[in-house]
C-alpha cells in the first residue's frame, strides 16, 4: 500500500515510518523518487510503502495515520493514487484491513 503526502519533508516520512514500524505486522519503507534530474520544485519522496500483514494492528495504524493528518491538515493524503481522508477513521481502517496479506515466512 502506497501512501503519499504532497509537500511533506523527508524527515516527516522517516518519523512516520519509524512510528508505524513499531506495530505488530506492519512494515514501512520510505521510497525516494528516482528521476535522473533533481528538481527542487518536486517532492523528493515518491511514497511511504506500507506492508500490512494479517494480524496487524490495523486500528492502531489507522489512529497513527490520522494523528499525522491532524498535525498537517493542509496537506492531503494520497493512497494508491486516490485522495484519502485520513480523518475518516472507519473508512481508513477498512482500507487497511483490505490491504492485509499473509505474513512472510521466516
Amino acid at each position: 500500500m502506497k501512501v503519499f503526502f504532497p509537500g511533506w519533508p523527508l524527515a516527516m516520512y522517516r518519523e512516520l515510518m519509524v512510528h508505524v514500524s513499531q506495530l505488530t505486522g506492519v512494515r514501512a519503507t520510505v521510497v525516494l523518487r528516482t528521476e535522473p534530474c533533481f528538481d527542487y520544485t518536486l517532492d523528493q519522496v515518491a511514497n511511504l510503502d506500507l506492508e500490512v500483514n494479517v494480524g496487524a494492528e490495523v486500528q492502531r495504524l489507522a489512529q497513527i495515520l490520522q494523528g499525522y493528518a491532524r498535525k498537517f491538515p493542509e496537506i492531503p493524503a494520497v493512497l494508491e493514487d486516490r485522495a484519502l481522508n485520513l480523518l475518516d477513521l472507519t473508512a481508513l481502517s477498512g482500507l487497511l484491513a483490505q490491504a492485509q496479506r499473509p505474513a512472510p515466512r521466516p
